[in-house]
């Protein structure tokens, strides 16, 4: 028997299968199939489609967050400068505010330092005209008792 050896009968039992076959996969098959294939390229199309407009959409809300950023980023340097800027007068301010207060306190510690550099030279001078008028009573042995004469010792002391 020889391999390739053409019988009519076989023949034609082949294609009458073929032909039943291709009969009933175009009748009940095909169609699902290829409404299955439509659906998928459907959705495919579908889903670019939303893919591009949702990449748009990604696009748009990066330039939008990026001006934000930028806007944001400008107001912080504004707020931080007028910080900056508010800091630098009031560290002025209060500088001047030291510097017054401590010409002040000088001031008025000279005043004070004089008033009492005063009232105790005053002090002194009154002991010392005192202890003149006791050195002079026991040398002279007389008693300065009036008012008068103590005043006299205490004008000699306060020229000396």
């Amino acid at each position: 028997m020889a391999l390739f050896q053409l019988e009519p009968g076989l023949f034609l039992w082949t294609l009458i299968c073929f032909v039943v076959v291709l009969v009933i996969l175009q009748k009940w098959a095909i169609p699902p199939l290829l409404k299955n294939l439509r659906e998928r390229q459907a959705r495919i199309a579908d889903n670019l489609a939303e893919g591009q407009r949702l990449a748009l959409a990604a696009d748009t809300l990066a330039a939008d967050r990026e001006a934000l950023l930028a806007a944001a980023r400008l107001e912080c340097a504004t707020l931080v400068q007028a910080a900056r800027d508010q800091a630098a007068a009031l560290r002025i301010t209060l500088v001047e505010a030291a510097q017054a207060e401590v010409a002040q306190l000088l001031a008025d510690g000279s005043k004070r330092a004089l008033a009492d550099r005063q009232r105790a030279l005053g002090a002194l001078q009154n002991e010392l005209a005192t202890l003149v008028c006791d050195a002079s009573e026991a040398l002279v042995e007389h008693a300065f008792l009036r008012d008068e004469d103590r005043e006299w010792s205490r004008s000699l002391v306060a020229r000396l």
